[in-house]
């Protein structure tokens, strides 16, 4: 179950206004301005990558069409619930931002991805998309496709192979899928939670040409094994204490960012403003705004095996340093020998030869938290792998 918070100030997609359609109907008008627009606002990605959307868009652009314009609601990152929130609460804007894209990317084909937990909003989402009439706009009518609920279909090639009816590992590349993706046609994979900011900026441009609203707030979703996760939103530069707060945390120990993806902090940085520019710089990353709460009294140590386990069994298998290496850090998290590492200084020295390795570099997300956990957490990371923490957790 899920609850929405009392979102705090600056809240647009949660409670959107604009008159449904516009932003749609000024794309088709003025496809080129719209991208303008888009590339003003600063619209990024959502899903993890924090990409600018225009500079994907006019990547796609260069390519011969037909165009494909894929959206991205699987929500696979650990404890999300962002991305459902929005489809339920705001449908229309998802489907409009969709459809948006599509018009200004030329698209042939639109698709929107659930994940089979979102199954039961297919129908009203499939209807939404007949109200703005698509087809008498010349854009295609959006396919809506459920998807498995695997990790790994949320990498954007992943989820191209899956559309195309094969098992979700992620393509090699180059090329990218703006260049050659579904099908083999330039293809644009975007989070739903982009698109709804795309529909939000062309909708206030459509009110008022001379606004150029910047995009300035993020979904997220606060999470732990003993609480109910909680979705809100929040302005870019929030503190993630407030982002706690605004969830009805009242003490916590630490928390991941971007699920398991994105590192972790401890309660002594609850003042650390959720600014993606100023996360990078200290080797953190907001990711999807996952956030997931280490209690008082909580064994870190657990988590980080966690975390590792998580990983370890979302990979796909066809990269072997990936397996192996995954394998061999979730053994010591455990207390066990690896087959190549026997202890955590092994680990940790093995994380810098792992890293940046795969086709989509999957152990990267597991070794950036794991890191950043050991950082803040090395006792209780010790204790657990020696079998002293009493925190009760199996041997993975």
């Amino acid at each position: 179950m899920t609850t929405d918070a009392a979102v705090m100030a600056g809240v647009r997609l949660l409670d959107t206004a604009g008159e449904p359609g516009a932003g749609l109907r000024y794309a088709v008008a003025e496809p080129e301005a719209a991208l303008e627009a888009i590339a003003a606002a600063d619209v990024r990605g959502r899903g993890g990558a924090n990409f600018p959307a225009a500079l994907k868009w006019r990547a796609a652009l260069r390519e011969r069409g037909p165009r494909v314009v894929i959206g991205n609601g699987g929500e696979h990152e650990p404890g999300s619930q962002k991305d459902a929130v929005l489809l339920r609460r705001h449908p229309e804007l998802v489907i409009e931002g969709l459809l948006a894209a599509g018009t200004i990317l030329g698209a042939g084909k639109t698709i929107l991805l659930l994940d089979g937990r979102l199954a039961p909003l297919a129908e009203r989402l499939r209807e939404i998309a007949d109200g703005f009439g698509p087809a008498h706009l010349g854009l295609p009518a959006p396919e809506i496709v459920i998807g498995p609920e695997e990790y790994l279909v949320g990498e954007e090639t992943a989820l191209i192979e899956v559309l195309e009816r094969k098992p979700a590992k992620p393509r090699f590349r180059p090329p990218l899928p703006v260049v050659k993706g579904y099908l083999g046609y330039p293809t644009v994979v975007q989070n739903i939670e982009t698109l709804a900011n795309c529909a939000w900026v062309l909708r206030r441009i459509a009110e008022d040409p001379a606004a150029a609203p910047a995009v300035d707030t993020f979904l997220w979703t606060v999470w732990g094994p003993q609480r109910e996760a909680v979705v809100g939103e929040s302005p870019i530069g929030t503190t993630i204490g407030a982002v706690l707060q605004a969830a009805g945390v009242e003490a916590w120990k630490g928390v991941t960012l971007g699920g398991f993806s994105g590192g972790a902090v401890s309660a002594a940085e609850s003042d650390l403003a959720l600014e993606p520019a100023r996360l990078a710089e200290h080797g953190l990353s907001l990711g999807c705004g996952s956030f997931r709460v280490i209690d008082p009294g909580a064994c870190a140590g657990a988590l980080a095996q966690e975390v590792m386990e998580f990983f370890l069994a979302a990979s796909c298998g066809q990269c072997v340093p990936c397996k192996a290496g995954l394998g061999d850090a979730a053994r010591v998290l455990a207390g066990r020998r690896g087959r190549k590492v026997s202890d955590l200084t092994d680990m940790l020295d093995m994380f810098s030869e792992l890293e940046g390795r795969g086709v989509c570099r999957l152990p990267d997300g597991g070794i950036v938290t794991t890191r950043a956990l050991h950082r803040r957490f090395g006792d209780d990371i010790q204790a657990h792998a020696e079998r002293r923490c009493g925190c009760g957790r199996e041997v993975g």
